[in-house]
């Protein structure tokens, strides 16, 4: 197997950042370097081959090159392949729903209304969703994935972009909340404190909301939400929404009342590696078997040496 320099192996990933086949990239740097590869060698910067499985892919936008003496640093920049749903590339409209549909049929139709292949993972409240009213949803001169945040979060949910595939999948803000009893078979990732490179912690005093008022101004329904095991007395700002119904008013309300009283945010640095793969925004985290929280935010950076995450964790301490 050839020895590759780093522009090389920039020229790689960028190649297949853009979609062009192992066999393409291989012919490409023949052409333009001289070096003899097989298509193999370039899967191993591919992330949806095993050999590549380290490697993100995304949709490649741009690149900088710095030099400094006896060293040269290229660096790639893009988005999820999902961007295609964004202003950026998709065309913006102005929209009046006319019909009761589903909020799952109503997302499809914004990645349809784009002509784009992007696969809709619906994993919020049930396969369905919820029941949307004619003329709940509106907006004007909004891309496809605007329209989709307005519904996803009138149900308590975010969107995720998958690092190494066209999907999208929709998931509530919070897997488990404080209150939920949880189980070792719960838990998406253990972390020992020995794969820890560096933690850090953020603490915040928030008041303890127990209880959320919600209203529909378009029917006039209007919806209480209490926090299991509490009198839903120490309410949260009033929040209305011409998509709320009994099914997404609770969803989205349990999202909300899911941080209170002391929180901390947990932020760790580890390797990726096959002790300890990169995390996901939703999991539950458990640390050291002493706590767990929910994944908020993970930052991936990776060279060829070397892969590292850095994960913030939320933890209430409210059990």
């Amino acid at each position: 197997m050839a020895a590759l320099k780093e522009p090389v192996k920039m020229f790689i990933v960028q190649s297949l950042a853009c979609f062009d086949t192992p066999q393409q990239v291989a012919d490409a740097v023949m052409q333009r370097y001289g070096i003899e590869i097989d298509r193999r060698q370039c899967e191993n910067y591919d992330p949806t081959k095993f050999a590549g499985r380290n490697v993100h892919h995304m949709l490649y936008e741009s690149k900088s090159v710095s030099r400094q003496f006896a060293k040269e640093t290229w660096t790639l920049k893009g988005r999820s392949q999902s961007a295609l749903l964004s202003a950026d590339y998709s065309p913006l409209r102005s929209f009046l729903q006319e019909n009761e549909r589903t909020s799952v049929q109503l997302c499809q139709a914004e990645i349809d209304r784009a002509n784009s292949s992007t696969l809709l993972d619906w994993q919020l409240i049930d396969e369905l969703g919820w029941i949307v009213e004619n003329e709940s949803l509106t907006y004007t001169n909004l891309a496809p994935i605007d329209g989709i945040k307005m519904v996803v979060e009138a149900g308590g949910g975010f969107i995720y972009s998958e690092r190494a595939a066209d999907q999208i999948t929709i998931r509530p803000k919070y897997k488990k909340s404080a209150w939920d009893s949880m189980s070792i078979n719960d838990y998406d990732k253990l972390l020992p404190e020995s794969l820890v490179l560096d933690h850090s912690i953020d603490e915040v005093e928030l008041d303890s909301f127990n209880g959320m008022t919600l209203t529909n101004a378009k029917n006039a329904n209007t919806f209480q939400v209490k926090r299991i095991g509490t009198a839903g007395e120490v309410l949260k700002e009033t929040v209305s929404n011409a998509m709320f119904d009994a099914v997404s008013a609770g969803s989205f309300a349990k999202a909300e009342l899911s941080r209170f009283g002391k929180v901390e945010d947990h932020t760790f640095t580890t390797p990726i590696n096959a002790q300890f793969n990169e995390c996901t925004p939703w999991q539950t985290l458990a640390f050291n078997g002493s706590w767990w929280g929910i994944v908020d935010a993970v930052d991936v950076r990776f060279s060829h040496k070397e892969v590292k995450q850095t994960v913030k964790v939320e933890r209430v301490l409210n059990e």
